[in-house]
């Protein structure tokens, strides 16, 4: 069993934030968290109780760093969520996490 992601957001999301984007990521080990949404019109539920409480937490996560890095963004702002991800991935993933 893997030790648990640590979810303490950071303290500054906006000089993380900055900080993913000076790097050149595209040269370096990317973390990379992966969100799948269900459109199918009766989604199947996990039933795994531990990744349904790790997953409450990444959206929690990702709404306090949305809330923080673009308060006026929705789901549906690419520019922010690409901002949210990187800096989850950065912050919240070690190498070799895999969930």
């Amino acid at each position: 069993m893997r030790p648990p992601v640590d979810m303490t957001p950071v303290a500054d999301p906006r000089a993380a934030a900055a900080e993913c984007e000076r790097r050149a990521l595209e040269r370096e080990g990317i973390p990379v968290v992966l969100a799948l949404v269900d459109e199918r019109p009766q989604p199947v539920r996990c039933t795994d109780e531990p990744a349904q409480a790790e997953g409450a937490q990444f959206a929690a996560l990702f709404e306090t760093y949305r809330a923080a890095l673009a308060p006026g963004a929705d789901e549906h702002d690419a520019a922010a969520v690409y901002s949210v991800v990187a800096l989850i991935g950065q912050a919240h993933v070690r190498e070799g996490d895999h969930a």
